[in-house]
């Protein structure tokens, strides 16, 4: 009933309220004043000085009103309709106010046309009326305009988006909107005329985001993969790169650890150095140095990521491994909208291990104790006693996983901004707040960001833009004091179920209950340590601000300058209390006399200063050639500095400074800079947007190398061809919308050579205490490393080829612009041809260890790979619906190594191999009794048939892992496993990396879904993350139950051992199937309708509820997630989340 009778005259009432607040905004217009100086200009020149100077939008026909007519004005300070009265003064050209709109007309014409018809048109008058509504949600549009083409006749919509009219016979009705595009109809009789509006198209669509400004899409010559910031907000991410992941083709985002504040891993069309870094160079508004962990999503207008040397190349040095460019928010030509979005919502893990209970572990130690000659340690009695319950300090039944992990733990995000501005000037500002708990009990584990931006823009003497923009980070992360074999995590997994949390007492009743003291075995209480190990807390705070100005010195013609400083600081702090351990009784264990407390204090900083300038050139010639060109020049410094101390024997608890530290005293710091000069320019020429062609140049100096190899020049070419605008391809227009044929070739650089500055130098390092001179140790120096004065960066060369399609253009009624069919494949190959690798050097006094040795420029390293993105996007009535699917493989392989020898341990470096490939034993399965000759007095099996490990031959049995025998040092199998029989049994990187996603809207409900995952690739656990029983403790998991034995022959874990070491040597038998399929996300949304909103002035309000990492499948072993494809056991899990949002415009 309310929606039927009361909502649409609440909604009527509502619409005239807003009607009539829009009236005084003409009295508005006409009454702003202008200052003018304008000679011999033409009206179209000059109504654009208007526009900027009051503020107003200019409409006109220019059919009837003569754009290039020579105009004068000279006026100062006066009304906007006093300057316009002037203008106009003499000429058959009127005008009058609509809203903050001026609309010229011919006098002439409109004086004619009340006696006969201005149109060609028949004289007889039709009667018209109609409704005009929204194509999507069928909304009425109100006070959309109705105008007579070529007459200023017209009348506009009520408050149900009705209209009528009185329209000369084949007259033409235009129908205008802001925000619509035009509608026309031809009217060839009286009667009605119904319309749907659709919203225009998106800009951003229209082109595409380049190094130093925008391309259009259709004349990009690059492979550039863009994606808007809308698509990334309304996701429960903590960051914009986790936002990345399965996005884009090409781009490989890996997010191992869900521990609060944790950073992900980016690489762009796999790797293509051995020994130099492999993130791609991040450019944040066009300045160097930012951090996607840290930035906020919802401050994002775009992201562009540059994969290829055509479009990559102008970045020079820095681009080999990719380039990054984010684009913030920024003012934009309307009215203030105050804009809040926020979620909560819950993390829970994707997976955990699953240990075994306390009678399965006593059964699979007394299993392991007697394979390894031991006696079983449990007898009869112990499980007795064990099932009794009445053993609780010695016969526990403890899940540590359970008590390590909480079920959740909660998480929220807010976030406030306001935009708006005129049409010279304009703001952004936003504020935001992320909070993450730890799945930790002890809330050691936890994080919370703050983020702030402002963005202003303004036009000074219609020549000149200038822009600030100033950032500041606040981003706190917290995590136990513990780590690695004595973390929580790997503890968990160690300590014996048979232990309970705390020592327990019995009561006078028989009942138990805990002490103060928490129990311990032969490793620490992972409970203990979670709630009592201390802390690790990291501060980190970056402050960016961004100046700069675009000067028009003509039309065609910028130049443009920016200065940016970013200054990013971090300081960890660490405190471990001394934590002492007491047996059942309370009686102190003997190694806490040994126990220091201790503390650490380390601080990190870095100033980066960019100044560049660009002088930018676009012209178009015979309305078919399109010329550009760009120049540039730009300078950056870094200064960065550490400071590191620590200290034991705190003599208070609780007070963690520094200068209360007795012992173990150690300080250190370090300063370093380097600086970066780059001259770079760029041509682009299109002819009829057909033919494309593209060329680049930048030369980078460094201080980074010597004099001799400071300078390089890195190159890129590219061509395309819009072939589907041939003539010749007028019949498959229909279908083939848009087709286009890219290629590119060039040179890329990257100087991130390690973490050391100047690699061309020899450093002298302090050493403290060491040389005893006069009878007293002194502090000295020594050289430690060599430096290699020939260094340079390594040179990437890129080949591109890639093909563009569009298909099933529905510009007549849908509401996509172009097409409802597009897809993108490119293959390209890589190849580093100065790869940096360690040759073999003779033995030096003084250098130990190959890591100090000096890279090289001598090697050679070869990725080739190919990217395919397909989407399909359609209307059908009022359901709006999009699919798209992206699939990229990319594969490297070691060329030439030089004069380096290959690196033959576990993860090997040989010529004709990937990078860091699986090395080890090729494996035949589980042996079995029959695979033995005989048994001994013993009962123990002799004789095997296959070949073993010579450190294996007298403890091999059933049930042990059988190796390959695959060579000997004469090239045949010799009967002995050694490193003679080491293989290649997989790589390291992913491959067929893919993305599905989905999303319908309909009637204010939107439902998206997005699938993520990886087709190929390996894992490979060790230690506790894999194994049971390789030392005193490592407990067993449930899929370790499924063990060789005589009577479970074809089992997936060979026999128990304690201590063992033969069945665990590095082979495939232990490669793990780490390919998943993951619903990354499954969102579901409802925008409230305008006609509930109006009353309350909101624009927009939508509530959703989302999950992400919600399901997974996955061969992966059990315990871990697959994006975890190396661990020991030290890993906080991924996590899944279920938020509830809201996002509200006033």
């Amino acid at each position: 009933m309310l929606e039927k009778y009361i909502f649409p005259y609440i909604r009527k009432w509502c619409m005239v309220g807003g009607l009539c607040l829009a009236f005084p905004w003409v009295a508005f217009a006409q009454q702003q004043k202008v200052t003018l100086n304008i000679q011999h200009v033409t009206l179209e020149q000059a109504m654009e000085q208007i526009k900027k100077q009051a503020s107003v939008n200019v409409a006109y026909s220019k059919e009837f009103v003569n754009p290039d007519k020579p105009v004068s004005l000279k006026v100062n300070d006066v009304t906007l309709q006093a300057a316009l009265t002037q203008l106009f003064e003499g000429t058959n050209i009127g005008f009058r106010f609509l809203d903050n709109s001026v609309l010229l007309y011919n006098r002439d014409k409109q004086q004619g046309s009340a006696g006969k018809s201005t149109t060609g048109k028949s004289d007889k008058s039709l009667s018209v009326n109609g409704t005009v509504v929204d194509r999507l949600t069928g909304e009425p549009i109100i006070g959309a305009s109705v105008v007579i083409e070529g007459l200023s006749k017209g009348t506009s919509t009520d408050v149900d988006g009705k209209y009528a009219i009185n329209v000369p016979e084949g007259s033409t009705l235009k129908f205008s909107y802001v925000g619509y595009k035009d509608e026309k109809k031809t009217v060839q009789k009286a009667g009605t005329v119904n319309v749907d509006m659709a919203e225009s198209s998106v800009s951003l669509n229209d082109v595409v985001v380049v190094g130093y400004g925008v391309q259009k899409k259709i004349n990009v010559t690059g492979a550039v993969s863009m994606i808007k910031g809308d698509e990334l907000e309304s996701r429960p991410v903590t960051s914009a790169a986790a936002a990345l992941q399965g996005e884009l083709p090409g781009v490989s985002v890996t997010h191992a650890s869900g521990q609060p504040g944790a950073a992900t891993s980016i690489v762009i069309r796999g790797v293509s150095t051995i020994n130099s870094e492999t993130s791609p160079l991040i450019l944040i508004d066009g300045v160097a140095g930012g951090d996607l962990d840290l930035l906020n999503p919802g401050d994002i207008e775009s992201i562009s990521v540059l994969k290829d040397a055509a479009s990559a190349a102008i970045y020079g040095a820095r681009a080999a491994n990719g380039v990054i460019l984010v684009t913030t928010k920024s003012g934009v030509n309307e009215k203030a909208k105050l804009t809040y979005s926020g979620y909560a919502g819950w993390q829970s893990p994707t997976r955990l291990p699953r240990l075994v209970n306390g009678r399965d572990y006593m059964t699979l130690s007394n299993e392991a104790m007697v394979a390894a000659g031991f006696s079983a340690p449990y007898d009869q009695t112990a499980f007795e006693k064990y099932d009794s319950g009445r053993y609780p300090n010695d016969y526990s039944n403890t899940d540590w996983i359970d008590e390590v992990y909480k079920k959740s733990a909660f998480q929220t995000n807010h976030n406030l901004s306001i935009r708006g501005g005129t049409a010279k000037s304009g703001y952004f500002i936003s504020y935001g707040y992320l909070n993450q708990e730890g799945l930790v009990v002890g809330d050691a584990f936890n994080s919370h960001r703050h983020n702030a931006r402002m963005s202003v823009n303004t036009e000074v003497f219609d020549r000149i833009k200038i822009t600030g923009n100033m950032s500041y980070v606040d981003f706190f992360r917290s995590e136990a004091g513990y780590s690695g074999t004595s973390g929580v995590f790997r503890l968990a997994q160690r300590i014996s179920p048979l232990l309970p949390v705390k020592w327990q007492q019995e009561n006078p009743d028989g009942t138990w209950s805990d002490t103060e003291w928490y129990s311990f075995g032969m490793v620490r209480n992972p409970v203990d340590v979670a709630y009592n190990s201390g802390t690790e807390e990291r501060q980190t705070r970056t402050f960016n601000g961004i100046v700069g100005a675009d000067i028009r010195i003509i039309d065609q013609l910028h130049l443009t300058g920016q200065y940016a400083a970013n200054y990013y600081s971090r300081e960890t702090n660490e405190y471990n209390p001394a934590m002492y351990q007491y047996y059942q009784d309370g009686t102190p264990s003997s190694g806490n006399e040994n126990l220091r407390n201790y503390v650490s204090q380390s601080q990190y900083n870095y100033l980066t200063q960019t100044a560049q300038a660009t002088l930018k050139y676009n012209q178009t010639f015979a309305q078919k050639h399109e010329v550009s060109a760009l120049l540039g020049f730009s300078q950056e410094w870094e200064n960065r500095s550490t400071l590191t101390a620590s200290r034991k024997n705190i003599l208070l608890d609780g007070i963690y400074v520094l200068d209360a530290g007795t012992e173990d005293i150690t300080n250190g710091g370090t300063k370093q800079s380097w600086a970066l000069r780059s001259y770079f320019g760029r041509v682009n020429y299109a002819y009829d947007n057909k033919y494309l062609f593209e060329a680049n140049l930048r030369i980078d100096g460094t201080s980074r190398f010597a004099k001799e190899n400071r300078w390089g020049y890195f190159p890129s070419f590219s061509a395309g061809w819009n072939f589907a605008r041939e003539n010749f391809f007028e019949w498959a227009q229909s279908v083939l919308t848009g087709g286009k044929i890219r290629a590119s070739w060039g040179e890329l650089g990257n100087q991130n050579i390690s973490s050391n500055y100047y690699p061309y130098l020899t450093p002298i390092e302090r050493v403290d205490k060491t040389y005893p001179i006069g009878g007293t140790n002194n502090v000295g120096f020594q050289q430690t490393k060599l430096g290699n004065k020939n260094i340079k960066w390594e040179t990437i060369r890129m080949l591109n080829v890639g093909i563009d399609l569009s298909f099933f253009d529905r510009d007549d009624k849908s509401l996509y612009r172009h097409n409802r069919l597009s897809t993108t494949f490119d293959w390209y190959k890589k190849n580093n041809i100065d790869a940096l690798v360690q040759p073999i050097y003779p033995t030096l006094v003084g250098i130990s260890g190959s890591a100090n040795l000096p890279f090289e420029n001598m090697g050679e390293i070869e990725n080739k790979g190919w990217e395919w993105w397909i989407q399909w996007r359609d209307r059908i009535d009022q359901v709006k619906y999009s699919v798209a699917f992206n699939l990229s493989d990319s594969r490297n392989k070691i060329i030439d190594l030089g004069a380096s020898e290959p690196s033959l341990g576990n993860y090997i470096r040989r010529e004709g191999d990937p990078i860091d490939a699986y090395y080890g034993y090729l494996t035949d399965g589980l042996a079995q009794i029959d695979d033995f000759g005989g048994v001994d007095s013993d009962g123990r099996y002799i004789n095997p048939k296959f070949a073993i490990p010579k450190a294996a031959e007298a403890i091999t049995q059933p049930g042990d892992i059988k190796y390959r025998d695959i060579s000997g040092p004469d090239g045949v199998p010799d009967g002995v496993i050694d490193d003679n029989d080491k293989v290649v049994f997989g790589d390291k990187d992913p491959h067929y990396a893919f993305s599905l996603k989905g999303s319908v809207e309909w009637k204010g409900f939107d439902f998206s879904f997005y699938l993520q995952g990886i087709g190929q690739v390996n894992g490979y656990l060790s230690d506790e993350a894999r194994h049971c029983f390789i030392n005193d403790y490592s407990v067993p998991k449930v899929e370790h139950l499924d063990r060789w034995t005589p009577s479970n022959p074809d089992a997936t874990y060979p026999r128990m051992y304690q201590s063992q070491t033969h069945n665990l040597l590095f082979s495939d038998y232990w490669l793990e199937d780490a390919s998943y399929l993951r619903l990354k996300n499954v969102q579901l949304g409802y925008s409230l309708p305008k006609k509930w909103l109006n009353p309350c002035k909101l624009e927009h309000v939508r509530v959703y509820v989302s999950a992400d990492n919600l399901l997974t499948f996955s061969n992966y072993f059990g315990a871990y997630d697959p994006e975890l494809r190396t661990s020991s056991g030290d890993a906080y899990p991924q996590v899944k989340t279920v938020i509830f949002g809201l996002t509200a415009t006033f």
